[in-house]
């Protein structure tokens, strides 16, 4: 479940323009993952965007849940 979102504004992106959009782990706790984005023009390299989701692991109930071990392994926990 995404929790919080966040998006700072640096430069517009034009229609057609190639972009590259560059993802990373920036968190992984037990029930908790939090993911930092850059964006940037792919020819001119210029930044346009940066930001950072957090998201909460809950069951189908929305009650909160450990990262199912498969995940924790990739994320190296």
């Amino acid at each position: 479940m995404a929790a919080e979102a966040r998006c700072r504004y640096g430069a517009p992106a034009r229609f057609g323009d190639l972009l590259h959009i560059c993802t990373s782990l920036k968190q992984a706790r037990r029930n908790l993952i939090a993911f930092a984005y850059q964006v940037a023009n792919a020819e001119t390299g210029q930044l346009l965007a940066t930001g950072e989701t957090v998201h909460l692991v809950t069951a189908p109930d929305l009650q909160p849940r450990p990262l199912p071990q498969k995940y924790r392994a990739l994320f190296g926990m």
